[in-house]
């Protein structure tokens, strides 16, 4: 959709918004001002940009519902007030031999790729690591 940002309900806990045409790439403008309080949201692109995925609720394996979001992530804010934790794999497993194994993500917002989960996350839930 072109011009106005699309809006994706997923059991009301998940919204995922489209980056509206900018002429930039389809960038978003606002970028992290688009992730509300009390959520935890990643996006497509570094700094905030691109397509925005928004969790507010439980558990969550990013292959559903559609569009996956497995793999995806490229930068993150957590405005939650709580650590969330990600993970390298479905079903909140770790595959990687390296740190972090998962990766708590407490009052933060970047770039994932500072610790090492750039487009590496595949499912997330808040609460205990």
């Amino acid at each position: 959709m072109l011009g106005l940002a699309a809006l994706v309900a997923a059991g009301g806990t998940s919204t995922v918004q489209a980056a509206p045409a900018t002429g930039n790439g389809g960038a978003s403008i606002t970028n992290y001002d688009d992730c509300p309080v009390g959520a935890f949201c990643g996006w497509d692109y570094l700094n905030g940009n691109g397509s925005i995925k928004i969790w507010t609720g439980p558990d969550s394996d990013l292959r559903s519902p559609a569009p996956s979001w497995n793999d995806r992530i490229r930068s993150v804010w957590n405005r939650t007030g709580a650590v969330w934790c990600t993970f390298p794999d479905i079903n909140y497993a770790d595959v990687t031999t390296g740190p972090p194994n998962p990766w708590p993500v407490g009052n933060w917002r970047g770039n994932t790729a500072l610790y090492n989960m750039d487009m590496n996350i595949s499912s997330l839930r808040p609460g205990r690591c």
